[in-house]
């Protein structure tokens, strides 16, 4: 009881604005009486931060505020804005944390600009999987380095972003992203699971610093053409799982290709890969026109099923020579781990 009289006393009210004292010397909005039209939060007040829920819409009252603006406001806190279907505009410029699904399912949110970001927590922008009627467009955080989990899935309609100091991306940040076309990271390190999966017209990636890509990271992109990663040393499984209009790849420096990596990848005739040692199961799997793998002669192990097609019949591997004809130095080699095909074998050429 004592706690709660001390919490209310560390309260002021301005108006349709609750305010407690913020750790930095500023204050934090912890309430909002009139969830209705345009905010502008004075600066005279010093908010800076929105805590957890300030706007969120509820089962029992919907949000209804189109803007919101602040010119004090350093963070926005978890599920700030959840759920607010009529927020069109927000101004913050000098915001440098977005919370976790701060804008969640703010569905009419079209153009979104952070100049001052720094951080972008888990399903801040994102939307649900049945939620099409999603309306971001554009984004731009010159300073964000670095996107959490899930933080733009299913933004159905974004088409471009370019985070020139991004160093990381998280798990599913742009999962089921159909529309983007055109992706800029020039300084990323790490690629994390699904992190692009099922982004339908993304055409070309290059990732100059990339060296980790996790598991799924591209599957499902079906327009994905090139790809480069110079700087990339292990492909993961299902990394590019039916990218099924992928043509050229590079990766100089791969050593070693997980399971499934390329499977259905249908359209890709030649690879190479200078240094590869471990081919895993699957890896090419169903890529029904590969004619051409140039690779290192010291592939050590090629896993089960890594080049066949469904529609062939396998060898065992028995007569490694037939289908290494350099004699690559294969220490193992999976049941199935070649196929024969109908007119001919795949080739294998010697860089």
């Amino acid at each position: 009881m004592l706690d709660f009289l001390k919490k209310k006393q560390d309260e002021k009210s301005e108006g349709d604005i609750v305010l407690k004292d913020a750790d930095d010397g500023g204050k934090i909005l912890i309430e909002y009486k009139n969830k209705d039209g345009d905010v502008i939060l004075p600066d005279v007040l010093g908010i800076t931060e929105i805590g957890d829920k300030v706007f969120k819409a509820s089962l029992f009252g919907k949000c209804k505020i189109t803007k919101i603006q602040s010119n004090t406001v350093k963070k926005i806190g978890k599920k700030a804005f959840k759920g607010c279907n009529n927020l069109e505009s927000v101004s913050f410029p000098m915001v440098e944390t977005v919370g976790e699904e701060a804008f969640k399912n703010c569905s009419n949110l079209k153009d979104v600009s952070f100049p001052e970001l720094i951080t972008i927590e888990k399903g801040a922008f994102s939307s649900g999987a049945l939620n099409k009627e999603n309306n971001l467009v554009k984004v731009s955080f010159p300073k964000v380095k670095t996107i959490g989990k899930d933080v733009f899935s299913f933004c159905t309609n974004l088409k471009n972003v370019y985070f020139p100091k991004v160093e990381t991306i998280g798990e599913s940040a742009f999962w089921g992203c159909e529309h983007l076309a055109t992706v800029s990271f020039p300084k990323v390190e790490t690629i994390s699971e699904y992190t692009f999966a099922k982004c339908k017209d993304l055409r070309s990636v290059s990732f100059p610093m990339v060296e980790t890509i996790g598991y799924g990271a591209f599957k499902d992109c079906e327009h994905l053409a090139t790809v480069s990663f110079p700087m990339v040393e292990t492909i993961s499984n299902d990394t590019f799982m039916n990218c099924k209009n992928l043509t050229d790849v590079s990766f100089p420096m791969v050593e070693s290709i997980g399971m499934l990596a390329f499977d259905g990848c249908s359209s890709l005739d030649s690879v190479s890969f200078l240094k590869l040692e471990t081919i895993g199961y699957g890896a090419f799997m169903n890529c029904y026109i590969l004619s051409i793998f140039s690779g290192n002669p010291n592939v050590r192990s090629i896993g089960d099923n890594a080049f066949t097609k469904r529609e062939t019949y396998y060898d065992d591997g028995s007569d490694v020579s037939e289908y290494f004809p350099l004699s690559f130095n294969v220490e193992k080699l999976g049941f199935k781990g070649v196929q024969k095909r109908k007119g001919g074998q795949v080739k294998y050429e010697k860089i």
